[in-house]
């Protein structure tokens, strides 16, 4: 259970994407769409609204992307059981994401331009941790397989010096 608390530091990285996204409406469209922006969050519902909402949001990705690399990390070894639990989690985690959805963006609080902006900066991070998990698993690989060459090498030359001899 300790591993899917981990997931609740999503909350404050939606946190940091939503101010990212607003730091990008003013790089992109410039001070008097940044001040719309802005405006708007002086509605303290609307504020509420969308610092829930972003945090919720990575927390589910968080706990989504978990499930899916516990899931790989099974490889062969998956069995029916698994299977199930797994899709059932999933399944948990998209209703629980809707109603979540539901409740909170009833002020439409991340429907204008800086929810796409989120929206694209939360894609292309998920791309990014995709790419970077690939990697590090090569990674991981090739120095698992090189060391048991290594391994195997060794066992191999004193197993020759033994036959030499």
């Amino acid at each position: 259970m300790k591993k899917y608390l981990k997931c609740l530091k999503g909350f404050p990285i939606g946190n940091c994407v939503l101010l990212l996204s607003y730091i990008l409406v003013y790089a992109l469209d410039g001070n008097p769409r940044y001040a719309q922006e802005i405006a708007q969050l002086t509605e303290f519902r609307y504020f509420l609204g969308q610092v829930v909402f972003s945090g919720i949001s990575f927390v589910v990705i968080a706990l989504t992307l978990r499930l899916i690399t516990e899931f790989a990390k099974m490889g062969k070894n998956v069995k029916w059981g698994d299977l199930i639990k797994f899709l059932a989690a999933m399944t948990g985690i998209i209703v629980v994401a809707t109603v979540a959805s539901a409740l909170i963006d009833r002020k439409g609080s991340l429907n204008d331009y800086v929810g796409e902006v989120f929206i694209g900066v939360s894609i292309i991070i998920m791309i990014s941790y995709a790419i970077g998990y690939v990697v590090y698993t090569a990674i991981q690989n090739y120095k698992i397989n090189r060391a048991l060459k290594e391994k195997q090498s060794k066992w191999l030359n004193v197993i020759i010096a033994l036959c030499t001899n």
